[in-house]
C-alpha cells in the first residue's frame, strides 16, 4: 500500500519531536488560547532568552509523540489549543511561566512532567517552589554532617542510622520466600547507596529530607537537635575556617564549538552522559562545579577555554 506523503511527514515530525524532547527532564504544557500574534512572538523570545524550546503543536500528534516516554502522563492535558516549552531547568521555566502568565492574561499553565513527576494545571507553585537538585542533595547531606565543632559527638549516628534502616530492610526481605527468579537481596555497598540516593528526582530528594527529619527529629539546615557548647577559644578558630574561600566555575557562554565542549566536559565529568552533557552545554550561562580550590577552578577554566568557552571564576 501507498502511505501518503502528507502522512510521512507526520510521522517524521513525530519522531523528530520525541527525540527532541526527550533531551529534557521538564516539559510545560501551556494553552495560549486568545494571545495575539504578538503576544505570541514576545513569549517565544522570552522562552528562548532562558535557552530553553517553546512550540505550538496538534495535540494527537503531541500525544504520539509523547507515547512510550516520561511524558505520556501529559496525555489527557491534551485538549484545546496547546504549547509546548522544555528546558533542562523545570523551575526556572515555570517561574518564568508563571511571570508570563501575569503579563498575558489569555496565557494558562496546563500541566507538566519534571523528572519524571506529574504537575497538575493546580500545581504550578508546588512546581515553582521545589529546590534545585543541588539544593535538595546539600540538605541530605546536611542530615549526615554537622558543623566541624560538632562533628565529633554527632558526625556518625545519622549516617549509621540510615545504613541500619537500609540494612533492616534487606534482613526483612531476605527472611521473605524468594520470588521466581530471584533470592535474597545481596549486602548492600557503600556505592550501591551512593547509586541510589544520585538517582533520585528532586521531588524524591526533598520527601527523602522530611521523612528522615521526622525520624530522626532533626532539621536539616543544622542536622542536630540541639546546640553544643565548644571549648573555649573555639569562636575564634570556627571564624578563620569560615574564612576559607571557595571557588565556582561558571559557563558563560558555549562559544561555537558546542560538541567538543560536550566532548570535554565528559572527559573531566566521566559520569556525565552524552545527554547530560549536552544540557549542560544548552543551560549556559551555567555554574559547572563549585567547592573548588582556587587552582582546581584555574584549571578546570583553562580546559573549557580551550574548548571555545567564555568561563568565569566566581567566588565565595
Amino acid at each position: 500500500m501507498r502511505v501518503r506523503p502528507n502522512r510521512l511527514k507526520k510521522e517524521e515530525w513525530v519522531q523528530s519531536f520525541r527525540q527532541e524532547v526527550l533531551q529534557y527532564p521538564a516539559v510545560l504544557l501551556l494553552a495560549p488560547q486568545g494571545v495575539s500574534a504578538r503576544e505570541d512572538l514576545q513569549i517565544r523570545r522570552r522562552i528562548k532568552a532562558l535557552q530553553a524550546h517553546y512550540r505550538v503543536v496538534k495535540n494527537r500528534l503531541a500525544r504520539l509523540a509523547f507515547q512510550g516516554t516520561p511524558f505520556e502522563k501529559l496525555s489527557d492535558a491534551l485538549r484545546g489549543m496547546t504549547a509546548v516549552a522544555y528546558h533542562t531547568d523545570g523551575v526556572a521555566l515555570a517561574k518564568l511561566v508563571r511571570d508570563l502568565m501575569k503579563e498575558y492574561t489569555h496565557l494558562a499553565f496546563k500541566a507538566a512532567v519534571v523528572e519524571g513527576q506529574l504537575f497538575t494545571d493546580k500545581q504550578l507553585d508546588l512546581l515553582i517552589n521545589l529546590p534545585s537538585k543541588e539544593s535538595a542533595r546539600a540538605q541530605l547531606l546536611g542530615l549526615f554532617q554537622g558543623p566541624a565543632a560538632r562533628m565529633v559527638r554527632l558526625l556518625a549516628a545519622p549516617l549509621q542510622q540510615f545504613l541500619a534502616v537500609l540494612h533492616q530492610a534487606q534482613a526483612q526481605r531476605a527472611q521473605e520466600p524468594a520470588q521466581e527468579g530471584g533470592g535474597p537481596m545481596a549486602e548492600l555497598t557503600k556505592e550501591q547507596v551512593i547509586e541510589y540516593l544520585s538517582s533520585l528526582t528532586v521531588t524524591q530528594l526533598v520527601e527523602l529530607v522530611k521523612d528522615l527529619e521526622q525520624r530522626w527529629g532533626v532539621q536539616a539546615a543544622a542536622a542536630v537537635p540541639m546546640a553544643v557548647p565548644v571549648a573555649a577559644g573555639a569562636p575564634a578558630a570556627a571564624a578563620e575556617e569560615e574564612k576559607v574561600v571557595t571557588y565556582s566555575v561558571v559557563i558563560k557562554d558555549a562559544g561555537q564549538q558546542k560538541v567538543q565542549l560536550i566532548k570535554v566536559l565528559r572527559e573531566i565529568f566521566p559520569e556525565l552522559g552524552l545527554k547530560e552533557a549536552k544540557a549542560l552545554v544548552d543551560a549556559a550561562p551555567k555554574t559547572i562545579k563549585e567547592g573548588l580550590t582556587r587552582e582546581e577552578a584555574e584549571d578546570l577554566k583553562k580546559k573549557l577555554e580551550q574548548a571555545g568557552a567564555t568561563v568565569e571564576i566566581t567566588s565565595k
